[in-house]
C-alpha cells in the first residue's frame, strides 16, 4: 500500500519552482525532522518531480521513513485509545464496587440503627451495655462513654432522680452523668462516713429522720414517702446543717411547705419536691445560685417569686400540675434554661420575655387557658418541642420553622 501511494504522489501534478533538486530535498528533510509529516510529502513528490530518476531511491527512502513514523503514530493512538477504554471499563467496575460497598455500608448502618434504636437511652444521651461480665454505656453512636467507667452490675439512668445505680466491687454507688459516684446505702443503719448517697425510696416514715443530720458529708439524699397517704412528712429547718448536699429529691412526701433555711445550701444544684402539697416557695430558693434543675411539678402553687430570674445556672424548670395564672417576665433571664415544663396550670398569657431564652429546646404549655402565643416565640432556634393546646393559625405555625415537634392540645383559647 505504501508503494501504491508512493507510485501516486510521483506522479501528481507540481508546481514547478526555481529551487535546485538538492535543495527541494533538504527543504523537505528539514520538515520531516520538524514534525510535520504532511507538508513533507507533498515537498518530496515535487523533488521526486524535479529531480528524476538520479534521486528517487533517496525520495523513495524518506517518504517511506515518513509513512512508518505515520503508521508509529497510528499505533500509539491506538494504544492510547485502548488504554482509556480500559481504564474507562476499570472505572466503571470501581464505581460498581463503591456502590456496591456503599449500599452495604447503609445496610449496615440501618441494621446499627436498628440495633441503637432498640436500647433505652437516657435522655436520648445514654444506654446500658454489657460485654466480658462488665456493665458499661453507650452513645447515640453505640461507641463506649468511658467517663462513665465499667461495673460489675448496672442499672439504666433513672428518669426520676438522674442517677444510675451501679455495683463495683461489692460497693453501692449512684452515678451521675458526669461520671461522679456516690458511695451509697439504703438504710438509716448503714449510714457511715464514707456514705455520700442516701436512699430511702420505699421506707415508711413517721417524721423526717434526725439522724440524717448527723452526717454532714451527704452529698444525695433521696426520699419517697408515697406508699404511706397518712404520713405527712415536714422539713426541719435542720436542713440547713446539710451544706455538702447537692441533690435533693422529696416526691410524694405530703410537705405542705419548705423550710427559708433551704437557701443556705449553697452546693445544692438539683432539688425535686414533686407530688406534694406546696402552696408556696420560699424567695430564699433564689440564693441557691449552683441549681440548674428544679421541679416543682404536681403541688399545688399559685405564684412564683420574681427574683427566679436570679437562677442563672438553671437548665431544667418543672412547674407543670400547679395553679399558677401567670409567668412572671423575669424568666426571660434565664438564659441557660433548656426545658420549661408550665404544663396544666390556670396560665392565661405567655410572657414575650420567653422569646429570649436561645437555649431553651423544650416549651410544655397544654392544658392552660391560654388565648395567644407571642410570636416572640418564633425566635427560639434551638426549640425542638413545643407544646401547647392552642388552637392556631397556619400563618403562626410557619414562623416556628425549627420546631420539630408541635402539640396543641387542651387549652380552652382560640385564636
Amino acid at each position: 500500500m505504501k508503494r501504491d501511494l508512493l507510485f501516486l504522489f510521483m506522479f501528481l501534478p507540481l508546481v514547478v519552482i526555481s529551487q535546485t533538486c538538492e535543495e527541494k530535498i533538504a527543504i523537505a528533510k528539514k520538515t520531516k525532522d520538524g514534525g510535520d509529516y504532511r507538508l513533507a510529502l507533498k515537498q518530496f513528490n515535487a523533488a521526486a518531480a524535479d529531480c528524476g530518476s538520479a534521486k528517487s531511491a533517496e525520495i523513495e527512502k524518506q517518504i517511506l521513513e515518513i509513512y512508518d513514523k505515520i503508521e508509529g503514530l497510528r499505533n500509539d493512538a491506538l494504544k492510547a485509545k485502548t488504554r482509556a477504554e480500559t481504564a474507562e471499563k476499570n472505572s466503571l467496575a470501581e464505581k460498581e464496587k463503591a456502590l456496591a460497598a456503599e449500599a452495604e455500608t447503609k445496610r449496615a448502618f440501618q441494621k446499627a440503627d436498628k440495633l441503637i434504636n432498640a436500647f433505652y437511652f437516657y435522655s436520648d444521651r445514654f444506654a446500658l451495655a454489657f460485654k466480658n461480665n462488665q456493665f458499661y454505656f453507650i452513645d447515640k453512636n453505640g461507641d463506649p462513654v468511658s467517663k462513665l467507667g465499667r461495673y460489675d452490675k448496672s442499672d439504666q439512668f433513672d428518669y426520676i432522680t438522674g442517677f444510675a445505680k451501679v455495683i463495683t466491687q461489692g460497693e453501692d454507688f449512684l452515678l451521675d452523668t458526669l461520671g461522679n459516684n456516690y458511695h451509697l446505702v439504703y438504710a438509716l443503719a448503714d449510714l457511715n462516713p464514707n456514705a455520700t448517697a442516701l436512699d430511702l425510696r420505699g421506707k415508711q416514715l413517721e417524721s423526717f429522720p434526725n439522724e440524717i443530720f448527723q452526717h454532714t458529708q451527704l452529698k444525695v439524699l433521696i426520699l419517697n414517702n408515697g406508699y404511706f397517704e397518712k404520713q405527712r412528712l415536714t422539713l426541719p429547718r435542720a436542713i440547713k446543717g446539710l451544706g455538702n448536699l447537692q441533690v435533693i429529691h422529696l416526691t410524694h412526701c405530703h410537705l405542705d411547705s419548705l423550710p427559708v433555711e433551704i437557701g443556705v445550701l449553697k452546693n445544692l444544684q438539683s432539688l425535686t419536691v414533686l407530688g406534694n402539697q406546696l402552696t408556696s416557695i420560699p424567695a430564699e430558693l433564689v440564693n441557691l445560685l449552683k441549681l440548674q434543675d428544679l421541679d416543682l411539678g404536681s403541688n399545688q402553687l399559685t405564684s412564683i417569686p420574681v427574683e427566679f430570674g436570679k437562677l442563672q445556672k438553671l437548665q431544667y424548670l418543672d412547674l407543670g400540675s400547679n395553679q399558677l395564672t401567670s409567668i412572671p417576665t423575669e424568666f426571660g433571664k434565664l438564659q441557660k434554661l433548656k426545658e420549661l415544663r408550665l404544663y396544666e396550670n390556670q396560665i392565661t398569657e405567655v410572657p414575650a420575655e420567653l422569646g429570649k431564652l436561645q437555649n431553651l429546646q423544650f416549651l410544655h404549655l397544654s392544658g392552660n387557658k391560654l388565648t395567644k402565643i407571642p410570636p416572640e416565640l418564633s425566635k427560639l432556634q434551638n426549640l425542638q418541642w413545643l407544646r401547647n393546646g392552642v388552637k392556631i393559625t397556619f400563618q403562626f405555625q410557619a414562623n416556628y420553622f425549627g420546631v420539630s415537634q408541635l402539640s396543641f392540645e387542651a387549652n380552652s383559647g382560640a385564636i
